[in-house]
C-alpha cells in the first residue's frame, strides 16, 4: 500500500476551492482563507487543508521528514468537486450570512431540519444551496443542503423538511461522535 502524499495545491485545485466556497458563500466567505495556503493530501480522495503561511513556507523548506497532515482539514475534492466540510464552514462561517438558525440539536444526530425547527435565516436562499446551521446561541453546528428554496418556506407545513444533513460525509459536528475519525 502506498503512502498518501501531502503536496500543495495545484492552481487549478486552488481555483476550484475558492469558486465553490465563493459560489456557495458569496466573496466575502474566501477571506477565512486570507493567510491560508491550501494543501492536498492525496489517497484514496484528495483530503483539502488550509495551513497558515509560515507553516506552509516551513513544510515547503522540509525535505528530509514526511509530511502527513497539517493545518485545518476544510474538505474534499472528488474528481471536479470540492466538497467543503465541518472545520472548512466553521471557518467560512464568521464571513457569510448564508445561514440558518435552529432551537434545536438535531442536527447534530445527522437529521434534518424540519420547519417548525427554524427560528431565522440571514439571507434567501435556494434549493441545493450549502447552508451554516447555527444554534440559537449562536454555536456553530455544521453545513447542510437546502432542500427548498427560503421563499417557498411560509407555505410549507410544520413537518417540511428544510434543511438535510448527512450521515455519511462529515457535514455536521456530530459526526465524529456517530464514526468519524
Amino acid at each position: 500500500m502506498s503512502k498518501p502524499v501531502f503536496r500543495i495545491r495545484t492552481k487549478e485545485e486552488d481555483n476550484l476551492i475558492r469558486r465553490t466556497v465563493e459560489i456557495y458563500f458569496g466573496t466575502r466567505s474566501l477571506s477565512a482563507f486570507e493567510r491560508h495556503i491550501f494543501w492536498i493530501k492525496e489517497g484514496k480522495i484528495k483530503e483539502v487543508f488550509a495551513v497558515p503561511q509560515k507553516s506552509s513556507d516551513l513544510i515547503s523548506k522540509t525535505t528530509n521528514i514526511e509530511v502527513y497532515s497539517a493545518g485545518i482539514p476544510i474538505g474534499s475534492i472528488w474528481s471536479d468537486t470540492f466538497q467543503l466540510e465541518i472545520e472548512g464552514a466553521k471557518m467560512v462561517s464568521d464571513f457569510t450570512s448564508k445561514k440558518v438558525i435552529v432551537k434545536t440539536d438535531q442536527f447534530l444526530y445527522g437529521k434534518p431540519i424540519f420547519k417548525e425547527n427554524l427560528i431565522h435565516f440571514e439571507e434567501s436562499f435556494d434549493k441545493n444551496n450549502l447552508i451554516i446551521i447555527m444554534s440559537k446561541t449562536n454555536i456553530f453546528y455544521g453545513i447542510g443542503k437546502a432542500k427548498v428554496n427560503s421563499a417557498d418556506i411560509n407555505s410549507l407545513n410544520q413537518n417540511a423538511v428544510i434543511i438535510e444533513g448527512s450521515k455519511t460525509k462529515p457535514f455536521d459536528v456530530g459526526w465524529y461522535l456517530r464514526g468519524g475519525n
